[in-house]
């Protein structure tokens, strides 16, 4: 994990991912968190961001929703630079592979959130299906992935490889979504299932 965290972590500081923040990306990053607030009920619940970098769903989350944030990133340089929202921020420096939600986590109903995070391991759907599957209580699961693109043959492929793998989990479908960004013509394929135990 130390090599991976130092690329993150260097990748980070230096600036690399502020496109992150640009304006199209939060575009996307309020439609998750509205398919989000449409699917919940009752009492607010935590929140799981798997590959969460520096938390800019956080912002978009209705504290009458969500009672926790937990980000989960393999960067901790990228966790120092999430700001402080309405909702409690809980940062854990893990990778996919390591994470495991603790007993109260587990044991209680939540959103787990896989932003463009499941393109980096080769088992990383396993690891989401071992986490989300794990609960004892039933969760909701939103999987953010950027869609197929002309000009990028690669992003293709693995689009429709990392989505044959989620089906194939047998999820319940709740709803899909695309987020597009106008200018560059890069769209996100956004779905929201609910996993029971």
């Amino acid at each position: 994990m130390n090599e991976l965290n130092d690329k993150w972590n260097s990748e980070f500081a230096a600036g690399k991912l502020n496109f992150l923040r640009r304006d199209n990306e939060q575009v996307r990053l309020k439609l998750v968190a509205r398919l989000i607030h449409g699917h919940l009920e009752g009492e607010a619940v935590p929140l799981i961001d798997l590959g969460s970098g520096e938390g800019h769903l956080c912002k978009w989350l209705d504290e009458a929703k969500i009672s926790q944030y937990v980000a989960v990133d393999i960067s901790d340089v990228a966790l120092g630079n999430i700001v402080e929202a309405k909702i409690p921020v809980t940062r854990i420096c893990q990778s996919l592979a390591t994470y495991f939600p603790d007993d109260e986590m587990k044991s209680s109903p939540l959103v787990i959130v896989a932003n463009e995070v499941l393109y980096y391991g080769a088992d990383s759907v396993d690891q989401l299906k071992r986490i989300a599957e794990g609960q004892s209580e039933n969760c909701l699961v939103v999987i953010s992935a950027v869609g197929p693109h002309p000009d990028k043959p690669n992003w293709t492929a693995a689009s429709i490889k990392l989505w044959k793998e989620i089906d194939a989990l047998g999820w319940c479908k709740l709803e899909v979504e695309i987020a597009r960004d106008e200018e560059s013509g890069v769209i996100w394929d956004i779905v929201i299932f609910k996993v029971t135990p």
